[in-house]
């Protein structure tokens, strides 16, 4: 017989050495002993959306390389944490542009991506918006050094994946691809000691996810998933639970900003027969 038939999980109920509801623990009543073919589900998900478009230390940095004649400088820029809608975007991409050249202009197109121009009639002048694969690589970079490792680059907000070559002169414009400012749009919960590690993350390589969480709701509303698939069991036989560990991370890895809200789900446990 199965000791537990679910157990309801609430950071809030966290244990004193957790970190925050995207990397705690919750301490068992009582120890659980897992039979042979025993299988669990996550359901009954509720993850408040708290995190904004631009969050520091995750996507707040912009990085560009300025050509003038034939001198290279690069520059890092931090944009201001907060929410935007295109428009607003825009702006601020320019405001912090024009701490490098006061004429950079950026406007929302009609394909809802934004157009970045100079504004300068100096045909010595050019720009470069760099790719998170340009850092990596650490082409086209002129300027301070930074970690490759954990670049908090805005490049997924402007999509702007594709690296070119070439600069952006004077007379021509940078285009960005459609605006992502809805950066987190799954939730990946897992955890070190509950499950048999028989999952795989294709992006990274993780195998201890137990649930992906899409986000189907805007800032300030509580996401609620409540689906489970028949067969979207995943085995823990033969384990013994006394406390269980959560982590929530984004699709790159790091743990979702909560700012001090609190999230709750459920772990339903069966009894699967193979036969």
């Amino acid at each position: 017989m199965l000791p537990f038939k679910k157990i309801y999980i609430d950071s809030r109920w966290s244990t004193s050495d957790s970190v925050d509801a995207s990397n705690f623990k919750v301490e068992l009543p009582q120890t659980m002993l897992c039979p042979e073919n025993t299988v669990f589900f996550i359901s009954d998900i509720c993850i408040p959306h708290v995190w904004t478009t631009v969050e520091q230390g995750y996507n707040d940095k912009l990085y560009v390389t300025i050509l003038n004649v034939t001198t290279y400088t690069s520059y890092i820029l931090t944009l201001s944490s907060g929410n935007y809608i295109p428009s607003t975007f825009a702006t601020e991409l320019q405001n912090q542009l024009r701490t490098i050249l006061g004429t950079f202009t950026v406007t929302v197109d009609i394909n809802n991506g934004v157009v970045v121009n100079a504004g300068t009639s100096n045909a010595a002048y050019a720009f470069k918006i760099l790719t998170d694969d340009d850092l990596v690589s650490g082409q086209y970079w002129y300027g301070a050094s930074y970690n490759k490792y954990d670049l908090t680059s805005a490049n997924d907000l402007i999509n702007n994946r594709v690296s070119s070559n070439g600069f952006i002169g004077a007379s021509t414009s940078w285009k960005s691809g459609f605006l992502n400012l809805n950066w987190i749009n799954n939730i990946y919960i897992s955890s070190p000691n509950l499950g048999s590690f028989d999952t795989v993350f294709a992006g990274k390589g993780d195998n201890n996810i137990i649930k992906k969480v899409p986000i189907t709701v805007n800032y300030g509303y509580m996401n609620v998933d409540q689906v489970t698939v028949p067969n979207d069991f995943l085995d823990c036989s033969k384990q013994c639970l006394q406390t269980l560990e959560f982590h929530l991370k984004t699709s790159k890895g790091k743990y979702v900003p909560l700012h001090g809200s609190n999230v709750s789900f459920s772990v339903i446990f069966n009894r699967f027969d193979s036969n």
